[in-house]
């Protein structure tokens, strides 16, 4: 809330946190042994497990940092993009937002956490794409932009047998795992 006064912190904040996460996964792909604790999260008498945790394979870490490296990209870019946008602290909240689902969806090792994140990535896309709905003509031009990805995103994302989720589905039906390692 105090940023709302000054719009200048909420970006530097952000644009520090999305630079710290890159040096951060600079240093860890560095690393070539490192292990990322795990907890039981959810544990329904032995029949349903969701543990809590990372996964920092190679691939992993790679995507890290190529994650962390475009989005910090993006935050300086909108540093200057957004300089007079009244809702610049808005802005960088749903970028942060953003980039939190996108390193979540980088990390996660079972298939609830992955869809946890997929679908905060497709929540903050919307807001991002809404982001000016004070203007009647790009507020209508967002409100179609969101229409139209909408539409399109439960053909393609939302329990189609053929995308992620029915994947999901299917493979937990098979097998009652929920993480990726589970063959």
């Amino acid at each position: 809330m105090f940023t709302l006064r000054w719009k200048a912190v909420s970006s530097f904040i952000s644009i520090a946190a999305v630079l710290v996460s890159f040096v951060c996964s600079c240093l860890i792909f560095t690393q070539s042994s490192i292990a990322a604790a795990e907890f039981t999260w959810i544990d329904i008498g032995g029949a349903f497990k969701v543990p809590l945790g990372f996964t920092l394979d190679q691939l992993s870490k790679t995507m890290l940092v190529l994650v962390s490296g475009v989005g910090a990209t993006i935050h300086i870019y909108s540093l200057g993009y957004m300089r007079d946008d009244e809702g610049k602290s808005r802005y960088f909240a749903a970028l942060s937002l953003f980039m939190f689902a996108m390193l979540g969806i980088v990390l996660a090792n079972n298939f609830v956490m992955l869809f946890i994140f997929w679908e905060l990535v497709g929540f903050t896309s919307y807001v991002l794409i809404g982001h000016w709905f004070l203007s009647r003509c790009r507020r209508r031009r967002s409100q179609q932009s969101i229409y139209h990805h909408s539409h399109r995103r439960f053909r393609i994302h939302d329990w189609d047998p053929d995308g992620l989720d029915g994947d999901r589905l299917r493979r937990f039906r098979r097998d009652r795992a929920t993480d990726a390692d589970a063959d």
